[in-house]
């Protein structure tokens, strides 16, 4: 071996090796959660890498209006009202959970939402079941709300379904769970919605609302 060919060997065995540590490092930073917040309010959480953010403008563009309704007629109402949140800025913040990315089928949606009507923090259990009295949709049995704690503090979690209607009769079991909490007299809910049973989403999706905190 030549004096010369020895160090440059080395120098390029170096070279590789520091190539797969920074593309391990950038694997783990991926994979590390991130702090995020929702528009509007004080609360902040660890957002994981199965999570990723939406652009809610998009809900406001007619022609997603338009498709969503010729898929599910029988819900105009939801769709609007879902149009009308994000109009008036209550739906400040919009993200979907993928959770193995070689499936292209989302596993769940989130929307979180806030409004100036928190109210009492004792009532938020109350108000976050009798809110489902309200919804726009055919609301299956088995609602439930229970009062929970997060990083931040109480918070109620609600839990309910309904049937979704799709254009050729049939229709999808939606299931719904969301957490309500008490920032001042901001009332914030974050939810998620599946469309079937996806356990692993909201698994997820839990293991986030450990972490909601209200920034200082």
């Amino acid at each position: 071996m030549s004096p010369r060919r020895g160090p440059m060997r080395r120098a390029v065995q170096i070279w590789g090796l520091l190539l797969v540590l920074g593309f391990a490092g950038t694997l783990i930073w991926r994979a590390l959660p991130r702090t995020a917040s929702i528009t509007g309010s004080d609360l902040v959480f660890d957002q994981p890498a199965s999570w990723y953010a939406d652009d809610i403008a998009d809900y406001l563009d007619p022609a997603w209006a338009i498709e969503q309704k010729r898929l599910h007629p029988g819900d105009a109402a939801l769709i609007d009202s879902l149009i009308e949140g994000v109009r008036s800025g209550e739906i400040s913040y919009s993200a979907w959970i993928d959770i193995d990315a070689r499936d292209p089928e989302i596993d769940g949606w989130i929307k979180g939402n806030v409004s100036q009507d928190a109210g009492s923090p004792g009532e938020l259990v109350a108000r976050a079941r009798s809110s489902v009295d309200y919804q726009p949709v055919r609301v299956r049995p088995g609602t439930s709300a229970v009062e929970v704690q997060v990083a931040g503090g109480p918070a109620a979690r609600l839990d309910w379904s309904f049937d979704l209607t799709n254009a050729d009769g049939t229709s999808d079991v939606t299931h719904v769970r969301a957490y309500w909490m008490a920032n001042g007299p901001s009332l914030v809910i974050v939810q998620l919605t599946t469309y079937g049973e996806y356990p692993e989403a909201v698994a997820v999706f839990d293991s986030v609302a450990a972490t909601y905190r209200w920034r200082h």
